[in-house]
């Protein structure tokens, strides 16, 4: 796509570093990029929610780290919708298990990610308390 492209839709707030597809009217003559400016607001967010899971799957290769998968997986709504913290991070290992079991993970190196308790279950008997789920009773 060239750069000229990047100006037929326009999503707030503006990044060159992803792709954007568009539509093209065919003609004798060639290809002419349909322009559509910018998109509502309520696509745009669509839009943005994917290009940062999908920006995270880019850095799982580039810095050959599993807990990016887990974040990316955190990020799908229906997954976030359905389970918990820790049965997102118990899935992401079996996935990652699976496809490494098929061969491949080779972009993680052989790294694993570590299964950790991600939810909290400490609670306080006062309800105006500020429980900090990370300090150590």
């Amino acid at each position: 796509m060239s750069d000229c492209h990047f100006a037929l839709v326009d999503i707030k707030p503006r990044r060159l570093d992803y792709a954007r597809q568009i539509a093209e009217r065919i003609l004798a003559k060639g290809f002419h990029p349909v322009p559509y400016g910018d998109l509502p607001p309520h696509l745009a967010a669509i839009n943005r929610a994917q290009i940062a899971v999908q920006e995270l799957a880019v850095r799982v290769v580039q810095e050959r780290d599993p807990e990016r998968v887990f974040q990316a997986m955190t990020l799908d709504p229906l997954t976030a919708m359905s389970c918990t913290l820790d049965q997102i991070r118990e899935m992401t290992i079996e996935l990652l298990e699976a496809h490494r079991a098929l061969g491949l993970l080779s972009a993680l190196d052989g790294k694993k990610l570590n299964p950790r308790a991600i939810m909290f279950d400490r609670k306080s008997d006062n309800p105006g308390l500020h429980v900090n789920p990370g300090s150590v009773s």
